[in-house]
């Protein structure tokens, strides 16, 4: 099994055992600060009823981003994070 399908086992288990489900998550991202780049991010979470927060960095270089929302279950958590890992620069918090 590579590496990354191991990851999102074990991730896929610890989000089963740590929460009810359908229940509240937050997910964090860095991005370079280029809007299509945040568009990108952006439309993953289009039609989830979702509270987004973007800080700029210190030098405007970087965008910290977070969404939180309730989500079905740890399938649609990991399929975000799938999808998210296309965006290039992007770092998962």
């Amino acid at each position: 099994m590579n590496q990354r399908k191991s990851f999102y086992n074990r991730f896929h288990n610890q989000l089963l055992k740590s929460a009810k489900w359908p229940s509240n998550y937050m997910f964090k991202f860095i991005i370079p600060a280029s809007e299509k780049t945040k568009e990108k991010l952006f439309k993953l979470f289009e039609n989830k009823n979702i509270v987004s927060k973007i800080k700029s960095s210190k030098n405007g270089n970087y965008l910290s981003v977070s969404f939180e929302g309730i989500f079905s279950g740890p399938n649609e958590i990991i399929s975000i994070y799938i999808k998210a890992e296309k965006i290039p620069g992007i770092i998962q918090l």
